[in-house]
């Protein structure tokens, strides 16, 4: 956002230093996964996460490399929910 624009109350501008300054702190800390969107629902599935996104998007995510799976797209709204069905005994 560009703040030369919009005239914004003191505490929000408040607010937003405070987010830089934590984001300075801990970029350091563990390897987080980065998103196309905002997650809205998480599963963990043995070494594995499912991520379902505001994008429309659903992920499967392997937790140690950090690397993507699978990749579910086509739906036309944000998807909401996700459930695992395990094909086990």
């Amino acid at each position: 956002m560009d703040d030369s624009i919009l005239f914004r109350a003191e505490s929000e501008l408040a607010i937003t230093e405070a987010r830089k300054q934590k984001v300075e702190r801990t970029k350091l800390f563990g390897s987080p996964i980065q998103l196309g969107g905002k997650a809205i629902d998480v599963v963990v599935e043995g070494n594995a996460i499912w991520i379902v996104e505001n994008t429309h998007i659903a992920k499967k995510i392997d937790l140690e490399s950090g690397k993507i799976l699978q990749i579910y797209r086509g739906h036309m709204a944000p998807v909401t929910l996700s459930s695992i069905l395990s094909r086990g005994s």
